[in-house]
């Protein structure tokens, strides 16, 4: 606990380095044509590998093998984060969006001093706050949420393209759009959540169909997109730059990416939100360069 008592997080997020360092292996050879690598003891200990084990092998562009068990003994990713009153909804709402991009699948929600119906109902509402938890236990000291989402369950393109247009909703739908605002920034965390487990796990990053630097690119879109929505209604052309951007970088398409960032950097009397999503249009036009540039090598190396 810290020394407040308040702003404590125990646990390990999934995805966090093994306990050792580098080690190199030389290849051995048996019979005519099979060739052999041992597996690191500590590595086989850790996993629980044992005799008789099913391991998937993949190939992956940089010409490196992915070696994934069928079957992972690795104990569920869980935490706890402890709060008193002083704790502001704020606050405790950014430690649970933080928890769950970082891949926990279950959230202890601990009282220093035991929780009271008015702090039990305000644990309650971050279930509204991202995508998949529920309650799944109460107690007078706890509350406990089990994150039931697949963040693999849709590709982040998809993802990318749904929190487009909930954005554009946000500035021109009814209700000054507070429902596809919160649409908006519940999509913005499931596409945070993806590219996070995509950087550490190459197997999702496969299922998903990105690698790094694609999870890297799809981040700053929906960054992009997410200040966006976070913006006071605001009906300007410059909405026109953002949906303009994304098909950009949804086609990997650098003449229209520099055409949006030719428009955005021509003088135009802009303040306030407007100039805010002129930025946004810009970097998101950025991002589709370099998505282009990225693609184009690729193409170059596989010809």
């Amino acid at each position: 606990m810290s020394p407040s008592g308040a702003d404590a997080v125990f646990g390990t997020p999934p995805g966090g380095p093994m306990p050792w360092g580098h080690e190199t292996r030389k290849v051995q050879v048996t019979g005519k044509s099979t060739h052999i690598i041992s597996l690191p003891k500590r590595w086989v200990d850790a996993l629980g590998v044992q005799a008789g084990d099913l391991f998937d092998i993949l190939p992956r562009q940089d010409g490196t093998l992915l070696l994934r068990p069928r079957t992972s003994r690795l104990p569920v990713d869980e935490g706890t984060l402890r709060l008193d009153a002083r704790m502001g909804h704020e606050r405790l709402l950014r430690r649970f969006v933080a928890a769950y991009v970082a891949g926990w699948t279950q959230v202890r929600l601990a009282g220093t001093d035991g929780l009271g119906l008015a702090e039990v109902h305000r644990l309650r509402r971050l279930t509204h706050s991202v995508i998949g938890p529920q309650v799944v236990d109460e107690t007078a000291e706890t509350v406990t949420l089990r994150i039931q989402s697949d963040p693999g369950s849709f590709l982040p393109i998809a993802g990318l393209q749904r929190l487009a247009v909930l954005t554009e909703e946000v500035h021109h739908g009814p209700d000054h759009g507070a429902g596809s605002r919160e649409e908006a920034l519940k999509v913005h965390g499931l596409i945070m959540k993806q590219c996070r487990q995509a950087l550490v796990d190459a197997a999702f990053a496969d299922r998903i169909r990105v690698d790094p630097v694609d999870a890297a690119g799809h981040l700053g879109v929906a960054d992009a997109l997410a200040a966006v929505a976070r913006l006071p209604p605001t009906p300007h052309a410059a909405l026109g730059h953002i949906r303009d951007a994304l098909d950009a970088y949804v086609a990997v398409d650098m003449d229209e990416a520099e055409r949006v960032l030719d428009a955005v950097g021509a003088p135009a009397e802009a303040a306030g939100p407007a100039a805010i999503m002129l930025d946004r249009a810009a970097d998101m036009a950025s991002a589709a360069v370099t998505r282009s540039l990225v693609q184009a090598r690729r193409l170059r190396s596989t010809s």
